[in-house]
């Protein structure tokens, strides 16, 4: 059992050794889209604005971003463009979603945490004693589809949404069970609202994302003991929406902090491994002081 509050912070890299894609993978399909007639289809009869799809695919094939989020967060006030692109990375999750797999016994990261979770406990009841929690900003439910899944296989009394996963930008509805073209030509109505539902669910700027969900993330990293980042790029738009670049300037928060650098290069490594290693010696420090003391000591 994890008797010590901890929260995972999830990025696209933990979902990928399951078969999802990361950031750029997802922009790259994007502009392949037509390559794809049923999801391009089904795009297209969802949005109604072919022009625009071109449009979308155009500029992200020629733009500087590494995601199609990045991308939509230069085109805010674009309210087409952004409509298509949260048609885009719907279709395109489902799809990948619908690829899911088990991910290699070495790269299985969330068999382990929940081995770890299960270690000493013997029955659902006494599983939900363990003190983890999820911050993801993946629009996928692999971590809730995986513990529904282990925890029913292991305990006659499996504990329902446990543990809470928190999700970030917004999460895909399931997937539908039938099959996307209904007959020979038409879209499954069941796919179509599908569709409609998931593009509404995405949430990619800030002032989209419900102030409930952003305040319940932010609790749940600043209250922890540890916080563990897992494929997460430490993009300083992120890390503000959790509100953790302010919180370590006015010293809130105890946690220790680790952190994982998937598919990162050597440098980007180094200086991720660098801030963490600053944060976690600044508030042992801060514990150390008197508060009057620690109050005033800020982050430069």
């Amino acid at each position: 059992m994890i008797r010590i509050p901890t929260t995972f912070v999830i990025g696209a890299g933990a979902s990928n050794p399951y078969g999802l894609p990361i950031g750029k993978e997802l922009l790259v399909e994007a502009t392949r889209l037509r390559t794809n007639r049923d999801l391009y289809d089904l795009v297209v009869a969802r949005s109604q604005m072919p022009d625009k799809l071109r449009e979308f695919q155009d500029e992200l094939d020629q733009h500087t971003a590494q995601s199609i989020d990045e991308y939509l967060e230069t085109r805010q006030t674009e309210l087409e463009l952004m409509k298509i692109g949260k048609y885009v990375i719907a279709a395109l999750m489902g799809k990948a979603v619908q690829g899911f797999h088990k991910a290699q016994p070495h790269e299985d990261w969330l068999g382990y945490v929940f081995h770890k979770m299960r270690e000493g406990v013997d029955s659902g009841k006494t599983f939900t004693e363990n003190r983890v929690s999820f911050v993801t900003f993946n629009f996928d439910t692999i971590i809730e589809n995986r513990f529904r899944a282990d925890l029913k296989s292991t305990f006659r009394d499996p504990p329902l949404d446990f543990p809470p996963v928190i999700h970030v930008h917004g999460k895909l509805p399931y997937l539908p069970s039938e099959p996307m073209r209904h007959g020979s030509r038409d879209f499954h109505p069941v796919w179509r609202t599908w569709l409609d539902e998931a593009a509404a669910n995405i949430n990619v700027v800030l002032d989209a994302i419900n102030p409930e969900t952003r305040e319940t993330a932010r609790n749940a990293v600043l209250t922890a003991e540890i916080v563990c980042f897992l494929g997460f790029a430490y993009a300083t738009p992120n890390l503000d929406r959790l509100g953790l670049l302010e919180a370590i300037n006015k010293g809130q928060g105890t946690g220790e902090m680790f952190g994982s650098a998937f598919k990162m290069e050597t440098g980007e490594q180094k200086l991720c491994q660098i801030a963490i290693a600053f944060e976690n010696t600044v508030r042992r420090c801060r514990s150390r002081m008197p508060p009057n003391i620690a109050k005033t000591a800020h982050l430069s």
